[in-house]
């Protein structure tokens, strides 16, 4: 349907194509070079492609639900790992099922293991107040 679709100004066709592209693996089978779709796109354009299609696909997998279960994401490079905590996530669940499926794509791209865990809670701090040295009198 993208395809179908006139550039907006100042777009090329392979722009359009490209947003193509993403739109059809966001989610569902892998992007494969022999797909038609990725016919016209040069190594470059793939390798190029490849992580944002990733990032995608784990981003449509974290809000599987589309009910706003995950609240939050936040995301942190860790001992040579990514790390994804999501707001809300509960580890043993479909949700957290399709998520771990969904992160392979970014893991082969970026070739780095992605580790998603629900965020943890913040330590609650106790603030003293101290009294100015004239309330004392």
């Amino acid at each position: 349907m993208i395809s179908k679709l006139t550039p907006p100004l100042g777009w090329s066709e392979k722009e359009m194509h490209c947003v193509a592209v993403l739109v059809r693996y966001h989610r569902g089978a892998l992007p494969l070079a022999t797909n038609s779709s990725f016919v016209g796109l040069s190594t470059k354009q793939r390798s190029e492609l490849m992580p944002v299609i990733g990032i995608l696909r784990l981003a449509n997998a974290l809000d599987d639900g589309r009910d706003g279960s995950i609240s939050r994401v936040t995301v942190e490079r860790k001992n040579n790992a990514v790390v994804v905590y999501g707001q809300g996530l509960r580890p043993l669940s479909r949700s957290a099922e399709r998520v771990a499926r969904a992160r392979y794509l970014l893991e082969a791209t970026l070739r780095l293991p992605i580790v998603v865990r629900p965020m943890p809670a913040k330590a609650s701090r106790t603030i003293r107040l101290r009294r100015p040295a004239a309330a004392y009198s």
